[in-house]
């Protein structure tokens, strides 16, 4: 298999549904996601945009941000976590500049939508923490 790190955020989602028993089409639909929205950006390794990774990340408290935006460390976080307030509680530890940079080395040039997405990105964090 291909190393993450060099795969489409697309594409590391379609592995964590494969990995729940799901399908990308099903995850569309539960996520309140367009109709091929996913399956258009892994057909054509193509980026997504904030609001589509937000939904993602919604459904799926158990996966690391880290991982589905970059392909580094583990997919998941640790088993033995019993509440949804541990679960969201490393999302502090992220540094959300190391992570933007290796987004933008890798698939990004537009210093205006480098500095979009950060925000963006900031917002998702303080949304996802306010909800734990």
């Amino acid at each position: 298999m291909e190393d993450a790190e060099k795969q489409s955020i697309a594409h590391r989602i379609k592995i964590i549904a494969e990995e729940k028993g799901t399908t990308v089409s099903a995850l569309e639909r539960e996520s309140g996601l367009g109709t091929g929205t996913l399956s258009r950006a892994i057909r054509d390794s193509k980026g997504i945009n904030t609001e589509t990774l937000d939904k993602v990340l919604d459904l799926w408290p158990d996966v690391k941000v880290e991982f589905i935006v970059c392909g580094t460390g583990d997919k998941y976080h640790a088993t033995n976590i019993t509440s949804l307030d541990m679960v969201n509680e490393p999302l502090a530890n992220y540094d959300l500049k190391k992570i933007m940079a290796r987004i933008i080395a890798t698939e990004i040039s537009d210093p205006v939508f480098e500095e979009e997405l950060i925000k963006e990105l900031n917002a998702i964090v303080e949304r996802r923490s306010k909800k734990y």
